[in-house]
């Protein structure tokens, strides 16, 4: 490796460091290229969060002490903030954002350009409104939306509840499986040429996927099982992101086998980076077959 040319590049402003010290000037950089990139927001700001030992791993020159210590002094300093958001007063997680006004102050205090020291307040990002996958809970039953969030084809929910709740309880747990096996069946098919829900209901297309379909979804790839199921909890809205994704739960069923809580213990990749690797489809699938294949 050719040390004077990393690929990753830390930058030093020296007349940040002047004003608050090398340490404090190098994590407020991080801290700032981090925030551009969160999609975390409350009280009309960015937040981010990282463990001392995040920060430690991003920042190799420096003990997690070092750490501790200067977000300590950047917090007394009055140049960054920090506040917890969980609702369980248990869990006492520090995010953080940067006080950017005050960055600001400083900026024209020594006649610097925003632009030459490049911390700017990034723009919140304007949230669509987005259906969320149990919309109208009260409405749906827990079966329902479980064979709602297994079938690839999201039209017609409302006239496909009436085709479901006619199957007695035993068979809508036939049909919960078989949309699964189905939806892996047609992943590579154009959605106009897969089968209403309504339809697939109504004439008992889930017998079709009861039992002879069982041995072609248990060969199908886990690398590739386990790449979808990560997917499919960073695309949950409703997912906490700190609660460790190996604990993840849907339901009162854990989403991920023991054999796959293992490999992802041992990768030990929070649910925000697993969200920035897959910014382009298909990233985590392709790091999951790198590392374990």
């Amino acid at each position: 490796m050719n040390y004077l040319v990393e690929k990753n590049t830390l930058t030093i402003e020296p007349t940040l460091a002047l004003k608050i010290g090398l340490n404090e000037s190098i994590l407020i950089k991080q801290l700032h290229y981090w925030l551009k990139k969160s999609k975390k927001s409350s009280d009309g700001k960015k937040w981010v969060f990282n463990t001392y030992k995040q920060w430690q791993e991003q920042l190799p020159f420096f003990s997690e002490k070092t750490i501790q210590r200067t977000i300590a002094n950047l917090k007394d300093g009055g140049w960054i903030e920090t506040k917890q958001m969980d609702k369980n007063k248990m869990n006492r997680t520090n995010f953080y954002t940067i006080n950017y006004a005050k960055v600001q102050e400083l900026i024209q205090e020594i006649g610097e350009s925003s632009e030459n020291l490049a911390i700017t307040e990034p723009q919140l990002e304007e949230k669509i409104p987005k259906k969320i996958a149990n919309e109208g809970a009260e409405f749906y039953s827990n079966e329902f939306l479980q064979f709602w969030e297994n079938y690839p084809n999201k039209h017609g929910k409302k006239v496909s509840l009436i085709e479901f709740n006619k199957l007695d309880s035993n068979t809508q747990n036939i049909a919960i499986a078989a949309a699964l096996r189905y939806a892996k069946s047609v992943e590579n098919i154009d959605i106009k040429f897969i089968k209403s829900p309504k339809n697939w209901l109504k004439d008992a297309y889930f017998d079709d996927f009861k039992t002879e379909t069982i041995q072609t979804v248990q060969k199908a790839n886990p690398v590739d099982i386990l790449a979808q199921k990560i997917v499919s909890v960073i695309e949950d809205e409703n997912i906490d992101e700190n609660i460790d994704i190996f604990s993840q739960m849907r339901g009162e069923v854990f989403i991920f086998d023991e054999n796959e809580k293992n490999i992802l213990k041992n990768l030990n990749l929070d649910i925000p980076f697993y969200r920035e690797m897959e910014f382009q489809k298909g990233e985590i699938k392709a790091y999951l077959k790198g590392v374990l294949q």
